[in-house]
């Protein structure tokens, strides 16, 4: 039988009511990239004023002692130490995306007034390399993380981020 992975939670439904917004963003036309060293940067150069750029950088690079805070019940024979709670292991992958822009301020009263607030996003993933995982399945994640950003009733928890309060239970 050959070895196949997979998660283990069973909430799995999908719901219909949770949407997000995705962008013909055109990155041939619009972008210009550069990178190295486990970096490839995507700025846009058409579709943004000079003054209020934005960038997209992809990043990749080998990670040591990948770990978790979680227990792992059958943990990876690669692991740092057998005393290793957290079941870390001595290498994986850190790999994920950045997102840069310039937020502006303008005043509709005040033609002079404008102020630039720098605006960065980043999401990343950091796992053991192996072959049991599947694009397919990282993709699921991110759809899981997306979910969490919702709360039961449809609305957003990021209002609460913003503002510094972290309790999911106040849905």
């Amino acid at each position: 039988m050959a070895k196949s992975g997979g998660f283990t939670y069973t909430n799995t439904t999908a719901t219909t009511h949770k949407t997000i917004s995705l962008y013909d963003l055109k990155e041939l036309e619009n972008y210009g990239s550069n990178g190295g060293d486990g970096i490839r940067s995507y700025t846009n150069t058409q579709a943004s004023s000079n003054d209020a750029p934005e960038r997209f950088s992809f990043f990749s690079s080998v990670k040591k002692n990948v770990g978790t805070s979680l227990p792992v019940a059958y943990p990876s024979p690669r692991r740092v130490a057998a005393s290793d709670k957290n079941s870390s292991v001595t290498e994986g992958v850190k790999y994920g995306l950045k997102y840069e822009a310039i937020h502006t301020t303008v005043d509709s009263n005040d033609a002079t007034y404008r102020v630039d607030r720098p605006f960065v996003g980043e999401l990343s993933f950091c796992h053991e390399v192996v072959d049991t995982l599947t694009v397919s399945q990282v993709m699921d994640v991110l759809g899981r993380m997306y979910s969490f950003l919702e709360k039961e009733d449809g609305s957003s928890r990021i209002a609460d981020l913003m503002g510094g309060i972290i309790n999911i239970n106040a849905d």
